[in-house]
């Protein structure tokens, strides 16, 4: 879940947004990996106009360009997308295009999403997500079909399928969702215990037993209006915290730090630092 997983970036990154008078919105950024101490950096606009919207142009020192467009309301409860990558200039990357469309019932309980890559294969990838009281049943299928590979004599093929089923109130949310083809499951709580606390657990496991099993524990308190600590406990031994504060209107600065447990005489230990300015 995003609990648990999205406050905690162990990069060193600087970031600033501006937003032209016309709706415009420019995000750049600059950053020093924590895998291997690369540096990088990005420039990236966002815009939207009437139902038209470019969600995402942008481009990176890795020479790659990426846009996301999206046309709301084509047809009715249908919103029709457009995804492009070039990364033809970067080793090993490949030039993808894909056509999509997201549709949503009148009463918002049905959600269903079909993308084609008309690059390569074209492949397809189908999912759906039904609310029922709370209820949530949802799946997801890739289908490769062949027909632009240099064989293209195997046919369509169903390359990957999952499945989720969970439960979710105003303050809890309980799901069991799979990945890698129904291969491993992901069973994960979240409960919002107050205004100011959110607590959540995930445990992860191959159906196969192939990897150990794996659980995570932590939550999000928040401190006051400009600031909040984020916790997560790992059963690998590593303990995080995230602290984020806002110094003004302007800036604000994100601290994540990891500590392994089992081998505190090791350089497994992680510290980043995120400042982002702008408004």
């Amino acid at each position: 879940t995003d609990l648990l997983n999205k406050p905690f970036n162990f990069d060193n990154k600087v970031e600033f947004k501006a937003k032209a008078s016309n709706g415009a919105v420019f995000t750049a950024d600059s950053s020093i990996s924590d895998k291997d101490g690369s540096a990088g950096g990005n420039l990236k606009v966002e815009y939207k106009k009437d139902n038209f919207s470019v969600d995402k142009l942008a481009i990176g020192t890795d020479k790659k360009i990426t846009g996301e467009f999206k046309l709301k309301e084509a047809a009715a409860g249908v919103d029709v997308t457009f995804k492009a990558t070039d990364g033809s200039r970067a080793s090993g990357s490949a030039i993808t295009a894909a056509v999509g469309g997201v549709y949503t019932d009148s009463e918002k309980n049905l959600v269903v999403t079909a993308d084609a890559n008309m690059l390569s294969g074209p492949d397809f990838d189908f999912s759906a997500l039904y609310n029922y009281n709370g209820v949530l049943v949802g799946g997801a299928a890739k289908v490769g079909t062949g027909f632009l590979d240099s064989d293209s004599s195997k046919g369509p093929e169903l390359t990957d399928y999952n499945a989720l089923l969970g439960y979710r109130t105003a303050d809890f949310t309980a799901a069991v969702q799979t990945t890698k083809t129904l291969k491993h499951v992901d069973v994960s709580i979240v409960h919002g215990v107050g205004s100011d606390v959110e607590s959540g657990a995930i445990a992860s496991f191959d159906v196969e037993g192939g990897s150990p099993f794996g659980i995570s524990f932590g939550g999000k308190y928040k401190i006051d209006s400009d600031s909040s600590l984020n916790g997560r406990v790992e059963s690998t031994g590593k303990v995080s915290l995230a602290f984020n504060q806002k110094l003004n209107s302007f800036a604000t600065l994100k601290a994540s730090g990891q500590v392994d447990a089992l081998a505190l005489d090791s350089d497994n230990h992680k510290f980043g630092l995120t400042l982002a300015m702008g408004h």
